[in-house]
């Protein structure tokens, strides 16, 4: 799923569609299901790239030009965070609940209706033992980067 031609962040009338959701905790949890957090790995079928699994016109959507820049770890976060981004407010536009199992199911598949199960509570559950485990004074997620890919 790529960003459709058009569409303006700046006048979305969902500001933070990712209020209420640990972003650490969460991208950590894609990329241990994506990539086992391996910043160089390849899907040898589908060719996606680096630690969150970008196929190349999602990358070009929310990324970089180079394609070879989804094995950059800083660059990939910032992509991912534009891409949860856009999902949430998809999500909100089309009535769902921004949750982590939306979240992931949509990551995954790019539609609710196929998703796969199992890899939708795979990352809840790594998203949810990762909250458990964090220490009782935590510096709140990071901020999200300009939503306008450079």
């Amino acid at each position: 799923m790529t960003c459709p031609q058009g569409y303006n962040y700046v006048s979305e009338p969902h500001s933070r569609p990712l209020d209420g959701i640990h972003l650490n905790s969460l991208l950590h949890a894609i990329s241990s299901c994506e990539s086992n957090l391996d910043p160089l790995a390849i899907n040898p079928r589908s060719g996606a790239r680096g630690l969150y699994q970008f196929r190349e016109a999602t990358w070009h959507s929310f990324g970089s030009r180079d394609f070879l820049d989804a094995h950059k770890p800083l660059l990939a976060r910032t992509a991912a965070l534009r891409y949860l981004t856009f999902l949430a407010r998809l999500l909100l536009d089309h009535g769902h609940p921004v949750t982590v199992l939306n979240l992931a199911t949509l990551w995954n598949h790019g539609t609710l209706t196929h998703g796969t199960p199992e890899y939708s509570h795979r990352v809840l559950n790594l998203y949810t033992d990762s909250l458990s485990n964090l220490p009782p004074t935590v510096l709140p997620p990071p901020s999200l980067p300009s939503p306008h890919p450079r």
